[in-house]
């Protein structure tokens, strides 16, 4: 039994998937209070006792008694989980532990290319290149470690990469029934511009609401973000005037068990994912250099999914994918859900697929070295 320590402070779901990982072995989880309670709220089921408390923003304050815990606890390995600040504390937890260490990254670019705008990228540049000298292994999804393998043969031969995937499927999963036989198409995710676009979705609703078509309802489970976002709750809530009952969304964030209930009562999952993502500064593709909700939540709530032709699919995934480019090619793939037994095949399909992401076939894979 190795003794594993987990920081994480960005991606509950992530922290469920290392722990499965590492069910076998003695875990001990660094959390910030708001993680403690979502990974709760999210998995009931979760149980830990050994989980200490740091809040981010005091890690400056903290940071000289949790390097001290974590050389007493003296890990097997120490897993850093996505980082988006405090880079200079990072950087020193990494150069003063004792442990090999897992640092996880959802952004290529942003590490190893970043931009360099002001003084502050320059800084974090420093300090990111630092945590990269003083980590054991860099964990990434499944189609970046390809990506990374396939083009860019010099990052990949210089780093030690491995690939854990941010969700998986943990055998099993809730499925709630719905009220009506309606198909129910979730959009999971933040309403972001710098992330998804929803313009051909809209246009999509308002075609089945003019032909009188109700056999389809829209869950948009994700907070709106900006200006961009608002303007779309305006478009839904103008939506809802007209047919009340053909989407869902939410004006606050939606809690874990309001997320996990949409996602748990829906029919097949549908990304409006864009093709770059520059908020952080530097250019990412989604699919290449940086993942998508959709792919994850097809894989941990077994869905299938309606996806943009530009959008890197896991070949895993492909066969309980649809694909669109246009807004006409999303109607009609939304439309040929009402064939004879189309969803039903495609849903078999993500069951199927799902098996291939549990923590046991993955592991298969060999690419996690260190276990």
């Amino acid at each position: 039994m190795k003794k594993i320590i987990i920081i994480e402070y960005v991606h509950y779901q992530y922290a469920l998937t290392l722990s499965e990982f590492f069910k076998n072995d003695e875990i001990i989880y660094i959390f910030s209070s708001s993680i403690n309670k979502s990974i709760r709220r999210f998995n009931p089921n979760f149980n830990s006792k050994n989980i200490w408390i740091y809040e981010p923003n005091r890690l400056k304050i903290d940071l000289n008694n949790l390097i001290n815990r974590i050389n007493i606890e003296n890990p097997d390995l120490l897993c850093i989980d996505p980082i988006f600040d405090n880079f200079k504390e990072f950087a020193q937890i990494c150069k003063s532990v004792n442990s090999k260490i897992l640092f996880t990254t959802h952004n290529i670019n942003t590490w190893f290319k970043p931009s360099l705008r002001s003084l502050k990228d320059l800084k974090e540049k420093k300090y990111k290149a630092q945590i990269l000298k003083n980590v054991d292994y860099i964990a990434v999804e499944d189609f970046i470690y390809n990506h990374l393998k396939n083009n860019e043969k010099t990052l990949f031969k210089k780093y030690n990469f491995v690939y854990i995937p941010y969700t998986i499927y943990y055998g099993k999963v809730n499925k709630i029934k719905k009220n009506d036989e309606r198909i129910k198409i979730v959009l999971p995710g933040s309403i972001d511009k710098e992330r998804r676009k929803y313009e051909d979705t809209i246009k999509v609703i308002r075609k089945l609401i003019n032909e009188d078509n109700n056999k389809f309802i829209f869950s948009f489970a994700g907070p709106a973000i900006g200006e961009y976002g608002n303007d779309i709750l305006n478009e839904l809530e103008k939506i809802k005037e007209i047919d009340n009952n053909i989407v869902i969304f939410f004006k606050e964030k939606p809690s874990p068990e309001e997320f996990r209930y949409e996602m748990e009562s829906a029919d097949i999952v549908l990304s409006t994912s864009t093709k770059y993502f520059y908020t952080l500064g530097t250019k990412e593709e989604i699919g290449k250099t940086k993942p998508t909700a959709a792919i994850h939540d097809m894989v941990s709530f077994v869905l299938p999914g309606i996806l943009p032709k530009h959008l890197n699919i896991p070949k895993e995934l492909k066969s309980s994918s649809l694909q669109y480019q246009t807004a006409d090619d999303l109607y009609n793939n939304i439309i040929s859900l009402l064939n004879d037994n189309k969803l039903e095949e495609l849903s078999n399909e993500a069951k199927k697929n799902s098996l291939k992401y549990t923590p046991k076939e993955i592991l298969k894979r060999n690419v996690i070295k260190f276990l």
